[in-house]
């Protein structure tokens, strides 16, 4: 059985297509992540740590790894994707990752949808994606999610049932249409950034407390008819006048 796979440093840049692919003892890649063209499967393989994978020369569709649930991979550092059209990071055992960057793709839909094992931040640049739907849907375990993503219109469903998340940061919310159940579930959510922020969404069973409701409010855009539920979170019930005039004044007719 194949446990190991070494690629010299000065292997050129080459197809390894499927080369990983149903290698069920393989326990460790020795590789220069920036050396191949094309990837694709790798499923049932049982590496450990996938160290930092900065996949320069994986450009063209469904380069990138398509990683199988199956997969004990446990964690991978900083990860970089030139790919048009990048696969879900769709691991078993996946309980770490380091900072992501998307650079030449439109959308990070799903991409680490039912990673129930993974644990600590997501930090993720991706200047050119206009949808992170589903991006973290039952993420049950991870604590912050940073997203740069300037373009971003849809975040149906970004952290939906994402139980332990406390601290959801966009750096720019302004070109937002779709919140649909962006943060249904997620109970834990006790800080919120959306700067720009200028369409209907709901807040509604976070943990979210009067200081940090203040915060959003100032993080709203000025609009008209957009509605923004607040209702069974600790700030819903003791908000003064004064701090809901923050969002009203915008625009904003406030629900709880």
């Amino acid at each position: 059985y194949l446990e190991r796979i070494s690629f010299p440093i000065s292997t050129p840049a080459v197809n390894m297509s499927a080369i990983f692919n149903q290698l069920v003892q393989l326990q460790q890649i020795d590789i220069d992540w920036t050396q191949p063209t094309y990837i694709g499967q790798m499923a049932y393989i049982k590496v450990y740590d996938l160290g930092d994978m900065d996949l320069v020369n994986c450009t063209s569709n469904n380069s990138t790894p398509a990683m199988s649930r199956t997969m004990d991979v446990n964690t991978i550092g900083n990860l970089t994707l030139y790919s048009t059209n990048n696969s879900p990071m769709s691991l078993g055992g996946l309980k770490s990752i380091g900072e992501i960057n998307v650079l030449n793709d439109t959308d990070i839909n799903g991409m680490l949808i039912e990673q129930h094992a993974l644990e600590g931040d997501i930090r993720v640049i991706a200047p050119g994606i206009t949808s992170a739907l589903q991006f973290t849907r039952n993420c049950n375990k991870y604590s912050k999610l940073y997203l740069d993503a300037p373009l971003v219109t849809n975040i149906l469903q970004l952290c939906f049932a994402a139980y332990s998340v406390y601290d959801v940061e966009l750096t720019d919310a302004s070109n937002i249409t779709n919140t649909t159940q962006a943060f249904l579930q997620a109970y834990s959510i006790q800080k919120l950034r959306l700067p720009g922020i200028s369409v209907t969404f709901s807040v509604t069973q976070t943990n979210i407390d009067a200081p940090n409701m203040v915060i959003l409010f100032n993080d709203l855009a000025t609009v008209v008819g957009q509605t923004l539920t607040i209702s069974l979170t600790p700030a819903s019930l003791i908000l003064t006048v004064a701090e809901r005039l923050i969002a009203t004044n915008k625009g904003w007719t406030l629900v709880g």
